[in-house]
């Protein structure tokens, strides 16, 4: 009776915690982040017409046709994040809001006099950055009346994230004439990914006959990659192309740690304790190969327009963390831990407007999508999110002799109905539960950017 009561009691947390696309939500999306003050406004729609530092990252190639040496700074960017989950029919909403720094890029060149036209630079970026937690609990002192057979019962439920990944790179770009550059990127990348799942519930029924319920999961790991950026830009006023390419990442080194507990303790059925930890596990994560190209045009020396789409390889199924299988002595059950990746091939797409007032005074806008990479397995683990992002951006930028500042926004939402989740795993229990038909999770950014670039002698 008690264990076929948890279903009703924890509906809410466990629809919480187990929809789709609520943990490792920014996996699924490579264009989420945009980087550099001109290229954030403009939607990152600037693969054809990068004319800044920003080239270092969105095509190396045009680093050789910017006319001055520069120092690029976009550090000073807030961000509001709100995830949430409406569970339909059953009147509640669950989710997770975070304010902070949003991932930036930090750039600059070194003058080598041996290279001759060619040039040097270095970058910093912050590729991901995220902290997810939803905590939710519930207490019923006299649970007779909503769960028949019991007096009283507890439950609470934990889902903690934090994932940050940086790139340190280098750039070396070379003109190929007066109108065409060539260059690349290559760039130490660097992963920290921590999750938590926890579930607890006690009860106690009417014989006085108690039951209590633990699981949990954690995983922790580190890994360190080697990819690389090349591109190819070309200018010919009023005209601007260019083209990207990004290889897979190579694993250099990783590891990782993981836990998995499940434990059961009932006055009238047998207990079944179930705990496992696993260290030093070797890290293989992968990341897509991607080709991009773009196009700027501007009119009468004023406004110019922006046009970029970039294409991601799929990611064939692979294991990041390869855990043994374990046993449960007790049951006699195979548990499976480890962590699967996979991801489906998308192409995402950017237009940017820019208009010059005059030499010291420019705006920018920038509409771009940032689809969802996710395969529709419930084997995958990476990545899980299922709602594409949409990004509308706007700014402007004023000079000061050889300081430029940069102030502006951007706002990014998305949504997504998730799949009903089993409370029980007993459909005649399930049913009759009258579980919600849909679950809608919905994606909320809205970032503040101020930043500076320095024109060198």
């Amino acid at each position: 009776m008690i264990r076929r009561s948890v279903g009703l009691f924890s509906v809410l947390l466990l629809s919480a915690l187990f929809v789709p696309g609520m943990s490792t939500a920014q996996d699924a999306q490579y264009w989420t982040n945009q980087y550099g003050n001109r290229a954030r406004l403009l939607g990152g729609a600037v693969i054809g017409s990068s004319n800044d530092l920003a080239a270092v990252y969105y095509n190396p190639g045009a680093l050789a046709l910017i006319e001055s040496t520069q120092l690029l700074l976009a550090a000073n960017v807030g961000q509001y994040i709100n995830y949430s989950v409406d569970i339909g029919g059953v009147g509640s909403d669950v989710g997770s809001s975070s304010i902070g720094a949003a991932p930036s890029l930090f750039a600059g060149e070194i003058n080598f006099n041996f290279l001759g036209d060619d040039r040097f630079a270095y970058n910093f970026l912050t590729r991901y950055d995220a902290n997810i937690r939803i905590s939710e609990k519930a207490l019923e002192k006299d649970a007779s009346a909503s769960l028949p057979g019991l007096q009283g019962a507890a439950a609470d439920l934990l889902f903690e994230e934090s994932l940050t990944e940086s790139w340190f790179g280098v750039t070396w770009s070379t003109p190929l004439g007066s109108n065409w550059g060539l260059g690349v990127s290559p760039y130490l990348t660097i992963r920290s990914q921590r999750f938590t799942e926890r579930f607890n519930f006690q009860a106690i029924d009417t014989a006085d006959v108690g039951t209590i319920s633990l699981s949990g999961r954690e995983v922790d790991f580190l890994n360190w990659r080697l990819l690389a950026k090349i591109g190819l830009s070309a200018r010919y006023d009023p005209w601007w192309f260019g083209f990207s390419a990004t290889t897979p990442s190579l694993n250099i080194a990783g590891s990782g740690t993981a836990s998995i507990s499940d434990s059961r303790i009932s006055d009238d059925e047998p207990s079944d304790l179930f705990a496992n930890l696993q260290e030093d596990v070797a890290v293989n994560y992968k990341s897509p190969a991607s080709i991009g190209a773009g196009v700027g045009y501007t009119w009468r020396e004023a406004t110019t327009l922006h046009l970029a789409a970039e294409y991601f390889a799929a990611i064939t199924a692979n294991e990041v963390l390869k855990l043994e299988p374990v046993v449960n002595e007790q049951t006699g059950d195979t548990i499976t831990s480890g962590l699967r990746q996979e991801a489906d091939a998308i192409l995402n797409w950017a237009v940017g407007l820019q208009h010059a007032f005059d030499e010291d005074f420019e705006a920018y806008a920038g509409f771009h999508s940032d689809y969802s990479a996710r395969v529709e397995t419930r084997e995958s683990s990476f990545p899980t999110s299922r709602w594409n992002i949409w990004h509308l951006s706007g700014g402007a930028a004023a000079r000061f002799g050889r300081a430029a500042f940069t102030v502006g926004g951007v706002v990014a939402w998305g949504s997504a109905v998730g799949e009903p989740i089993p409370a029980t795993g007993d459909p005649d229990v399930d049913e009759g539960l009258g579980l919600p038909a849909s679950t809608e999770i919905s994606y909320l950014r809205l970032t503040a950017m101020l930043g500076f670039t320095i024109v060198t002698p």
